[in-house]
């Protein structure tokens, strides 16, 4: 069977070193590397804001390290309140912070002139940029517990996504020196996206308080606009009494 012949070399598969195209699905190439001197970012949307704003990766990291005791206090807050959402409260509390700071007679470094709606506009494109590599990271991992190929066959649909079922069965098949037949490879796709959509709909839960009605998921999913990749996970979401652990991504 073609998906028993897939299982043993996916577990060791790389995709290829090389600059992705960009796409809703793919995980971006964007993201800010961090100093030796500095650890991974607690609050990565934060860092990865930062960086954007400010450009200077050392200035960018010494505002980083001056925000995010009290960024790390609302995150904490968001998680435990029954009402907030650490997306809008890390947002609000940043760009607040960075117009004080700008204001501020001692502001240690020149940053750029701030427009709130367009600061809530990047803050939350980067917000929805983490939740969607995690989803990606997630994925991949399935693939490499499972042997069964999710992450490659939904990364190969995300980028190519004009290619024929007959086509993609051959991308996938050269990349694992494997046959695969059009069957195997729309059952793949299938349960691949099925498998992002729960992930991706669990990551939004995970920055909301605990235990959030349907309609807060809902209207986080639309404002993030996430809403599309998760329309098969949220349909049986109305049925669950316990949502995932709670963990801010800030």
């Amino acid at each position: 069977m073609d998906e028993e012949l897939l299982r043993g070399r996916i577990s060791s598969w790389q995709p290829p070193a090389r600059q992705e195209p960009s796409s809703d699905l793919s995980p971006s190439d964007d993201d800010p590397a961090t100093d030796d001197d500095l650890p991974a970012p607690e609050l990565p949307a934060v860092h990865r804001y930062l960086v954007q704003l400010i450009v200077d990766r050392d200035e960018a990291n010494a505002l980083y390290r001056r925000f995010v005791p009290d960024l790390q206090r609302v995150a904490q807050h968001s998680a435990e309140s029954r009402v907030g959402r650490s997306r809008l409260l890390l947002r609000s509390s940043l760009i607040r912070g960075l117009v004080a700071l700008q204001q501020s007679e001692h502001c240690p470094l020149p940053i750029p002139e701030l427009n709130a709606s367009t600061e809530e506009a990047r803050f939350d494109a980067i917000w929805r940029t983490e939740l969607l590599e995690r989803t990606w990271q997630r994925l991949r991992r399935l693939q490499e517990e499972t042997g069964q190929p999710y992450f490659l066959a939904l990364r190969q649909r995300s980028e190519t996504p004009g290619l024929s079922a007959p086509e993609l069965a051959d991308r996938i098949a050269h990349v694992l020196d494997r046959p695969i037949s059009t069957s195997t490879t729309q059952r793949l796709l299938r349960r691949a996206n099925s498998q992002f959509s729960r992930m991706l709909l669990e990551e939004v839960i995970a920055t909301l308080p605990e235990n959030p009605p349907f309609e807060t998921i809902e209207r986080e999913l639309i404002e993030t606009n996430l809403l599309a990749f998760c329309r098969e996970a949220i349909g049986s979401l109305r049925h669950r009494s316990s949502p995932p652990h709670r963990r801010p991504i800030g």
